[in-house]
C-alpha cells in the first residue's frame, strides 16, 4: 500500500498514543499532525468533531481503527494481484519501484517520494481520481496522455521537479481542471493552448522557470481564472490583453526582466494583488488601476522607477499595502490620497525606503501602527531632522491620534516649493 499521512482523533481502546503511532509507522505510514495534507483520519473513541468537520471539507478519508487494520491486512495478503489496487510504475535513483493505490482513491498524494520517472498509464483504472500531487520529486519528464478525458480531474501539481518541458495537450479534455501548478522547474517554453478548454481553471502557477515568453491568449476563455503566478522567470514583455474582463484577483510578475508593461487590460477587473517587483520598469501608467476597486496590495519595489503617481489610488478604499522600496524616485506626492487615507479604513501602509527621496540616508515609512494608534504618516529615526510643508503640518496637528505628536518637536516648517527643491534636488 502507498505510504499515507495518518492522524488519529480520539482514543484507541486499550492502547496508548505511543503504541498507536508505533503500529502506524511499522506499516510504512507517517503519523503526522492533522492538516489538509492528511490522507487518513482514523476515528477512535470520542473523536474530535472539529477534526471530522475539517476532514469532510478537505476531502480527507475517515475510517475506524478496525477498518484501517483490515485494509492493511488485505494489502499484505493480496499484494500485486489484489483486484482492489492499481500499480503505478516509477523509478527512483536507486532503481525501479512500484506504488500500489486503491482503485477508489480520489486524491493521489505522491509528493516528495524521490521519483525520477513515473508512468501514469494505470491511472485510467482510478475512476474517482480528482487530485494528482506529484510535487517535490526529481521528475525530468512526464507524459500526461493517460489523463485525457478525465472529467473529474481538478488538481494537477507538478511543482519543484526538474521538468524541462510539459506537453499540456492531454489536459484539453479535462474541462473541470481548477488548479495547475508547474512552479520551480526548468521549463523554457510552454503552450497554454490546451487550457482554453479548461473553463473551470482557477489557479495557474508557472513561477520559478526559465520562460522568456508566454502567450496568454488561451486564457481568454478561462473566465474563472483568479490566480496567475508568473514570478521568477525571464520574461522581457507580457501582453495582458487576454486577462481583460476576467475574474483575475492575483497577478504575480515579480522577478522577471520587464522594462515596460501595459496595465490597461486590468481595468475594471476584480484584481486584489499586483506584484511587479524585481523587474526593470522605468515608467508605468497606473491610471487603469483606478477602476480596480478591490485592489489591496501593489508592489513595485526593486525597479528603476523615477516617478510614481498616487492619483489613481485616490478612491481605492481597500488598498492597504503599497511597496516602492529600491527605486530611483526623487519625489512622491501623497496629496491625491492624503484625505481619503487619513479618514479611511483600512489605513494603508506605504513603504518608500531606499529611494532617492531620502536625503538623510534614513528610511521614511508610512504604515499602519501595530499598537492601534492609527496610521503614522512619518516615522523617522531619532537622529534625523524632518522638513515638512506647513499645509501638511496643519492637517496633522488636528489628528493627535495619528502619532504625529511623537515627531512634532523635530519638524522644521518649510514651504512646499522649498521642500520640493530639497527633496528633488532641483533649482
Amino acid at each position: 500500500m502507498v505510504e499515507m499521512r495518518v492522524y488519529v482523533t480520539g482514543k484507541i481502546k486499550d492502547m496508548t498514543k505511543k503504541e498507536v503511532r508505533s503500529i502506524v509507522e511499522s506499516m510504512g505510514h507517517q503519523y503526522t499532525s492533522f492538516s489538509q495534507n492528511t490522507d487518513i483520519l482514523i476515528l477512535g473513541e470520542r473523536p474530535g468533531p472539529a477534526k471530522i468537520a475539517h476532514a469532510l471539507t478537505w476531502g480527507v478519508k475517515t475510517m475506524t481503527w478496525e477498518q484501517f487494520l483490515k485494509i492493511e491486512e488485505k494489502s499484505e495478503r493480496n499484494t500485486d494481484t489484489d483486484s482492489d489496487y492499481v500499480d503505478l510504475y516509477c523509478e527512483k535513483k536507486r532503481g525501479p519501484s512500484t506504488v500500489s493505490v486503491l482503485k477508489t482513491a480520489e486524491i493521489l498524494w505522491l509528493d516528495g517520494k524521490g521519483f525520477t520517472k513515473i508512468d501514469l498509464s494505470n491511472t485510467t483504472n482510478l475512476p474517482r481520481l480528482t487530485r494528482l500531487h506529484l510535487a517535490n520529486n526529481s521528475l525530468t519528464e512526464i507524459d500526461l496522455t493517460p489523463l485525457e478525458g478525465r472529467n473529474e480531474l481538478s488538481w494537477l501539481l507538478l511543482s519543484n521537479n526538474s521538468l524541462g518541458s510539459v506537453d499540456l495537450n492531454p489536459l484539453a479534455t479535462c474541462p473541470n481542471l481548477e488548479v495547475l501548478e508547474l512552479a520551480s522547474n526548468s521549463i523554457e517554453e510552454i503552450d497554454l493552448a490546451p487550457l482554453s478548454n479548461c473553463e473551470h481553471l482557477n489557479t495557474l502557477v508557472l513561477s520559478g522557470n526559465n520562460l522568456t515568453n508566454v502567450n496568454l491568449s488561451p486564457l481568454e476563455e478561462c473566465h474563472r481564472l483568479a490566480h496567475l503566478i508568473l514570478s521568477r522567470n525571464k520574461l522581457t514583455s507580457i501582453d495582458l490583453f487576454p486577462l481583460s474582463g476576467s475574474g483575475l484577483r492575483d497577478l504575480f510578475l515579480d522577478g522577471n526582466h520587464l522594462e515596460a508593461i501595459d496595465l490597461s487590460p486590468l481595468e475594471s477587473t476584480y484584481l486584489c494583488t499586483l506584484n511587479l517587483s524585481k523587474n526593470a520598469l522605468q515608467d508605468i501608467d497606473l491610471s487603469p488601476l483606478r477602476s480596480c476597486t478591490s485592489l489591496g496590495i501593489v508592489d513595485f519595489s526593486s525597479n528603476r522607477l523615477e516617478t510614481f503617481d498616487f492619483a489613481p489610488f485616490a478612491h481605492l478604499q481597500y488598498l492597504w499595502h503599497v511597496v516602492l522600496c529600491n527605486n530611483r524616485i526623487g519625489r512622491i506626492d501623497l496629496s491625491p490620497v492624503f484625505e481619503v487615507w487619513s479618514n479611511g479604513y483600512p489605513q494603508p501602509s506605504v513603504y518608500i525606503d531606499r529611494n532617492s527621496l531620502d536625503r538623510f540616508g534614513k528610511p521614511a515609512l508610512f504604515y499602519d501602527d501595530e499598537n492601534d494608534r492609527g496610521r503614522v504618516l512619518l516615522e523617522i529615526d531619532d537622529d534625523v531632522a524632518v522638513a515638512m510643508d506647513s499645509v501638511y503640518r496643519e492637517e496633522l496637528e488636528v489628528q493627535q491620534d495619528k502619532g504625529f505628536s511623537e515627531i512634532r518637536s523635530r519638524i522644521t516648517l518649510i514651504s512646499g516649493a522649498d521642500l520640493a527643491r530639497e527633496v528633488d534636488g532641483r533649482d
